[in-house]
Formats: structure tokens, sequence, C-alpha cells
């Protein structure tokens, strides 16, 4: 058994992405992973898991503490039981540091109920959540929970149906933090599609590539301030945030919580007046390093 408890030689990363491991296949595993405690990196993306494998999964996650990542994307069962099941059991889990949930039909109720385990949860740090047609209302839940959380440093929410009532909902609740200062620029091109001659392999892809983004700032090792920019940092398709200038005085609240430093709205409906509420709580920000707001209809009045 891949998963027994005590191996001779305990596996630390197991992928089987891509996989026709289905219902049963995904039963099994969830079912070894409540007593094994050498599996730190799960990735069961495309295994087409339905709803009885996934709410094993968020069984084990309750009582498994060694896990620090798991990759359930595009698992798309017809109904979101599944992933919902996920969600709560994130509000009681130690040990995941990265949860993605990308292409899992959870849909706006789904965003709603991990917002709430996000409220509780001290421990996750990288969210992903592309492709799962969650709405404003969705993003409104996981902004209230951003308030009070203080841990989440990425959110991944690309290729979703967030309108400017998500953006003014993540405006208000970036203004928890302190003062940021903004360099870069907006990407070209901020209309729905994508751009000729700038192109993306998928959205299940984000994790990876919001890691090659940002490597050059090592969030993942955040400290009470964001680290400096590099000279060879990219700038497109991030709002590239450098830390404040030597000498720059921050409230004594924002030095000792991390917040969040990853945000991605790529493809979505933010337009300008979400790109306003958005900046407006960058005014007092601190902690944000990159956002991704590319494709989301973006003109001249809110650049």
């Amino acid at each position: 058994m891949l998963l027994h408890p005590t191996p001779p030689c305990p596996a630390q990363d197991l992928d089987l992405s891509s996989n026709k491991l289905g219902d049963a296949g995904g039963t099994v595993l969830a079912t070894a992973l409540r007593d094994n405690r050498a599996l730190l990196r799960l990735r069961l993306a495309d295994c087409s898991l339905g709803v009885d494998a996934l709410q094993l999964l968020a069984t084990a996650i309750e009582v498994n503490t060694t896990l620090t990542h798991l990759d359930v994307s595009g698992n798309n069962p017809h109904r979101n039981a599944g992933v919902m099941s996920l969600c709560c059991a994130v509000g009681s889990n130690t040990g995941l540091r990265t949860l993605n949930i990308a292409d899992t039909g959870m849909r706006t109720d789904g965003a709603v109920t991990m917002a709430a385990a996000l409220r509780t949860n001290r421990y996750l740090r990288q969210l992903y959540m592309q492709e799962n047609r969650v709405e404003s209302r969705g993003v409104e839940a996981l902004a209230g929970a951003l308030t009070v959380n203080g841990v989440l440093e990425v959110l991944d929410l690309e290729c979703n149906h967030v309108t400017y009532e998500g953006g003014e909902a993540m405006g208000r609740a970036l203004k928890v933090r302190a003062v940021a200062y903004l360099s870069g620029k907006l990407s070209e091109g901020n209309a729905r599609g994508r751009r000729k001659g700038y192109t993306y392999v998928g959205c299940r892809n984000m994790c990876t590539r919001a890691m090659a983004a940002v490597q050059p700032y090592s969030y993942a090792h955040s400290t009470s301030s964001p680290p400096p920019r590099t000279p060879d940092a990219p700038v497109r398709p991030w709002i590239l945030l450098p830390p404040p200038l030597p000498g720059s005085p921050l409230p004594s609240r924002t030095q000792t919580n991390t917040g969040l430093r990853v945000l991605s709205l790529w493809d979505n409906g933010v337009g300008d007046k979400g790109l306003l509420a958005i900046a407006a709580g960058l005014q007092e920000n601190s902690t944000l390093i990159a956002l991704n707001l590319d494709f989301n209809g973006i003109t001249s009045g809110g650049a």
C-alpha cells in the first residue's frame, strides 16, 4: 500500500495526478491517509475523484496533522458536496500549508464555506481556487475572513465570476494592513480573453506560475515587512509592491501581522470601479507584494 502508516521507506511526496483513480482509488488513499504520518505532499489533480472520495479526504485531513500540501484540482463531480466537506475540514486542520481546490465545482457556496473555515484556521498559507464560478458574494465572504485570519499569504481566484462588488470587498479587506508603496504598472490589454503573444499554460497551472512569478521575493519566508525587489524581478503580469522606503514609520499593528502577500483576480470582471476600491485599500496596506488583475475590463479610467 502506497500510504501504509509505517512503510520501510516512508514516502514524503506522492503525485498521482492525471490518473483515473475514481472514487474507488480515492477512497483507498483517503482511508490510508488518516493513519499515515510520513506523507507531506499529495497531488491528486484530474483524478476523477467523486463526492465520496473527496468527503473521505476531508475526514482524513481533520485528523492528519502531517500532510502540508494537498492538490485535488480538476476533480469536478456533478455535486459540490465533496469539496464543501474539504472546505469545512480546513477549519479544524492544523497541518496543511497549501491547498489547491481549483476547478472542483465549489461555486459561491463553497467559497462562503471556505471563508468560514479561514476565520478559525491559523495554519494555511496558500489557497488556490481558480475556475470555480465563484461570484462576488463568495469573494465578499473571503475578504471578510482575511480581516481576521492574518496568516494566509497567497489567494488565487483566477477565472471566476468576480465583479466590482468583489473588488470593493477586497479593497476593504486590504485596508486592515498599513501603508503600501506601489511600483510597476498594470500589464497591457486588460480586456477579457487571451492577448496574442501572451499565453498561459492553463489556469490550473497557477500554482506553478505564482510561485515562479514571486520567487525573487521569497514570500514563503515572510517577515514583518515585504522583502526587497530584485533588479530583474518581473513587472508583468504582476503589480509589484516593494517595501516602504528606509525610515518610513509603520503602524505597530502590522509589525506582527504577515497578512496577504499574493492576490490573483486574473480573468474576472472587477473593472474600473473594483480596481479603484482595491487601490484605495492599498493605500493602507504594507504586506501585499504581488497583485494580478489581467483581463478584468480595466480602462484608462481605472488605471
